[in-house]
This record gives C-alpha cells, sequence and structure tokens, in this order.
C-alpha cells in the first residue's frame, strides 16, 4: 500500500499486479474505491473535480471550462446593454404574457443559437475539422442578437 497526495487530496493506492486501485479518503477518514488505472499511467493522472482524469482529459476539461466562462460572460454583457442583470434574468420573462416577452423570447433563441454553435465549435475541434479558435475569434464568429 502507498499513500500519495494528489493537488491536496490523499490517496491510498493498492498495487495489483499492473494496476494501482485509487482509494479515496472519505471525511469519516476511511477510503473509498475511485479507479483502477493502469501502474505505468499514474504519473499522467490528475484529480479534476474530484475525478481522476489523465492530463489530456484535464487540459481539455480546463480549457473548456475557460470557455464555457467566457461565453457565459459575453452572454451576460449583451443582457446588460438591455439593462438585465444576466442572461438568465433576460430569458425568465419569455413563457408568460408580459410587456418583456417578445424580447425575452429573443434572448432565449439567441443563446440557444450561441451554445448550439459553441456545441458545433467543440465537435468539430475534437474530430480535428478545425483548429482550437482563440476566445476573441469564437466570440467573434457566435451569432449576434437580432432585434
Amino acid at each position: 500500500m502507498i499513500i500519495r497526495h494528489v493537488e491536496n487530496k490523499s490517496y491510498k493506492i493498492n498495487v495489483k499486479g499492473s494496476e494501482e486501485e485509487f482509494l479515496k479518503v472519505n471525511q469519516s477518514g476511511n477510503f473509498s474505491r475511485v479507479e483502477s488505472l493502469p501502474y505505468s499511467k499514474f504519473e499522467k493522472w490528475k484529480v479534476v473535480n474530484n475525478e481522476i482524469v489523465n492530463d489530456t482529459e484535464a487540459e481539455q476539461e480546463i480549457i473548456i471550462k475557460m470557455y464555457e466562462e467566457a461565453i457565459d460572460n459575453h452572454l451576460n454583457l449583451i443582457a446588460r446593454q438591455y439593462r438585465y442583470d444576466s442572461i438568465h434574468t433576460a430569458c425568465s420573462y419569455a413563457s408568460v404574457e408580459n410587456p418583456f416577452q417578445a424580447e425575452s423570447q429573443m434572448f432565449v433563441k439567441w443563446r440557444g443559437n450561441v451554445w448550439a454553435h459553441c456545441y458545433q465549435v467543440m465537435n468539430d475541434v475534437k474530430s480535428g475539422a478545425r483548429q482550437i479558435p482563440s476566445l476573441e475569434e469564437l466570440i467573434a464568429e457566435l451569432p449576434t442578437l437580432e432585434n
């Protein structure tokens, strides 16, 4: 048995032949099974959101989160230009008849089109059909809010 610390979390590793079994310390101080990984790959694995992933997956997750936050910020920025607190507030008037309903429905449609575009870009990048755009490039190619 080996105790390793990965990103300030303690893991007990049981070596079983060519695999290491990761056991995470829970709040009561006991260990619970997390994952079995090939022994030779151990150093290439990290903890992200309490899950063990390899470096490539961890890097992808970090990049995706960074892009999601930038897109959320862009959506919120445009909503604030229309005097809403956030994109969520701008979309919240869409379902019932009120003076803001048409504008809110416009925001709902736009937000859906923006995220559909982002997921298409992500799929294209993962398939190798295109390179990862910079955040500025991605925001520039997003659908615009149409009045």
